[in-house]
């Protein structure tokens, strides 16, 4: 199932087609799973002591009773949604239980997209975009108002997705949850229990019904290097959705990324005439906006395409191609959008923020929980050495904090846009795309506008079950291509807001906008209208 530039709907894999392929886990093998759970939760989660106080939960004694009982469930569908919802409850996105192969290179679909908007005080949800390949009825189109879902009312559809996410606040809940209702990343959710959903929308002349059929892609997070994963911060399950929407919704893109790997000139996948050509389509949208002196760039993501052994080279490659689209945009205001943003390499995010400001960037420090385990990987691990003289402290709950971007990175190339800049955020942003936004905030660099009240509160960096070293004695592989996710470092901000967590606090907002239908419709018009008046206040600096 690679990645090809035509997608089809009726061609594309069937739930039941999919549902072939999975394979069955034997009782040893959910045993040495739910142990490796117990075994990185107990020795190298950095959040856990906070989460306990925090959520009022046990997840390791719940872990404990799942394993007690695992002779008696009856099948792998039942051990998945129990190991999934003990993981969900940390409220942590970064540390997580990835089924089994195939799921977690898989995202379930279905033809079109939903969208939530504020209506005098009411959350209605309409069609935002739909298919190319799909034949949808002539009543059926963008703007079309959803009504019911799968037999319950849309509302509660929405809610019983966002309490299946592990979000951190409510709002990233709802978002994420609205979000997988359809486009659902099977790494760490159970495929839909039937091929098709029913909803209900409403019409001219009232209502219609329409039976929808779940689609499986592969969207596999390709080129995976270990020795970058130390510095990634990323919500996977994000990235997955990501990438899935683009195989299905935006086929430019992919044709676009393939234009320029053949010929070497950058490409632009959007329309229009004030739209930027970029080395990186499936990470950046640069363009003036109309009848405006004033720049817009979009960030999808902090995690570039590739094969890249070296994390300078990856830095680099994306700090030159932003200062390249800022430099060609008008000079008197600045929107950096960032909304859905997962995440990805931190050094990238934290690198760019020196060409917004005149000010010396100061990279967010990262701290360790202190363990004998951690202890024993810190002497091993090179990325680590330099935390093994804090970790050896009597008494201490936390290594001292240090940062993982090197400031040289930081501040190597200056400021390149003197203009003022405005930043949009949302529920979704995460991981790195927190730290990015922290990192904007706490150097002043400019206001924070977000469709939400804060930003998705991911504050860590993420090892897979892989990057421990097995001659720690502690780590087995797991059997049918399953893993586990942890957060090993938390992060902490600095400047004003110095020494307070990101974890389960997020990026406030310094301005809030309430989705209108028409920024659902019409390219987010009145969200950019109001960043544009919050740049003409603004100062250059």
């Amino acid at each position: 199932m690679g990645e090809t530039t035509d997608f089809a709907w009726e061609t594309a894999t069937t739930l039941s087609s999919f549902r072939d392929q999975i394979q069955t886990l034997g009782p040893r093998d959910r045993e040495v799973i739910v142990d490796q759970a117990i075994m990185l939760l107990r020795n190298y989660y950095v959040h856990l002591p906070t989460k306990i106080e925090i959520y009022k939960i046990d997840p390791i004694g719940r872990l404990n009773t799942l394993k007690a009982t695992l002779s008696s469930l009856q099948n792998d569908w039942v051990f998945h949604e129990a190991l999934s919802h003990i993981f969900a409850e940390l409220h942590d996105l970064h540390t997580q239980y990835s089924l089994p192969v195939p799921f977690p290179t898989t995202a379930a679909l279905l033809p079109f997209k939903v969208g939530a908007y504020a209506d005098s005080g009411q959350t209605r949800y309409v069609v935002t975009d739909i298919q190319d390949s799909f034949v949808a009825p002539l009543d059926f189109k963008r703007g079309t108002e959803v009504l019911t879902w799968g037999g319950l009312p849309i509302t509660d559809a929405v809610a019983a997705a966002a309490a299946r996410t592990g979000g951190t606040s409510q709002e990233a809940r709802l978002a994420r949850g609205l979000a997988s209702m359809t486009i659902r990343p099977l790494e760490r959710q159970l495929p839909p229990e039937a091929p098709d959903l029913i909803i209900t929308y409403r019409t001219e002349q009232g209502e219609n019904s329409l039976t929808c059929p779940w689609r499986v892609v592969c969207v596999d997070l390709e080129n995976r290097v270990p020795t970058l994963a130390r510095f990634t911060n990323l919500d996977h399950e994000g990235e997955l959705r990501r990438r899935a929407s683009k195989k299905a919704y935006h086929q430019k893109v992919i044709q676009a990324e393939k234009t320029r790997a053949k010929t070497g000139e950058p490409q632009s996948p959007y329309p229009g005439p004030e739209t930027l050509k970029t080395h990186l389509p499936s990470i950046f949208h640069a363009r003036r906006i109309d009848g405006t002196q004033v720049g817009y760039i979009r960030i999808f993501s902090f995690a570039v395409p590739g094969d890249h052994r070296d994390i300078e080279t990856v830095v680099g490659r994306f700090a030159c191609e932003f200062v390249r689209l800022i430099e060609k945009l008008p000079q008197q205001g600045l929107i950096v959008d960032v909304r859905g943003n997962g995440g990805g390499i931190m050094p990238m995010a934290e690198g760019i923020l020196q060409t917004l400001t005149a000010k010396r960037i100061t990279p967010q420090p990262l701290e360790l929980r202190v363990t004998p385990a951690v202890v024993g990987l810190s002497k091993t691990e090179p990325d680590l050495s330099d935390y093994v003289a804090s970790l050896g402290q009597e008494g201490a709950g936390y290594s001292a904090a240090l940062p993982m971007s090197k400031p040289e990175w930081c501040n190597n190339l200056g400021q390149k846009y003197r203009g003022p800049v405005v930043l949009i955020i949302d529920a979704r942003c995460y991981s790195a795309t927190d730290a990015f936004a922290a990192g904007f905030q706490d150097h002043a660099i400019g206001p924070i506008l977000g469709t939400s009240r804060a930003t998705g509160a991911g504050g860590a960096n993420v090892w897979t079950l892989p990057d421990f070293p097995a001659e720690a004695g502690l780590v087995q592989p797991l059997p049918g291509g399953a893993s586990l996710r942890v957060a090993l470092r938390r992060t902490r901000r600095v400047g004003l807001r110095h020494g307070d967590l990101v974890e389960d606090v997020g990026v406030k907002a310094d301005e809030t906008h309430a989705v209108t239908r028409r920024d659902l419709l019409e390219g987010d018009v009145d969200l950019i209208a109001h960043a544009v008046s919050m740049l003409r206040s603004a100062d250059r600096r």
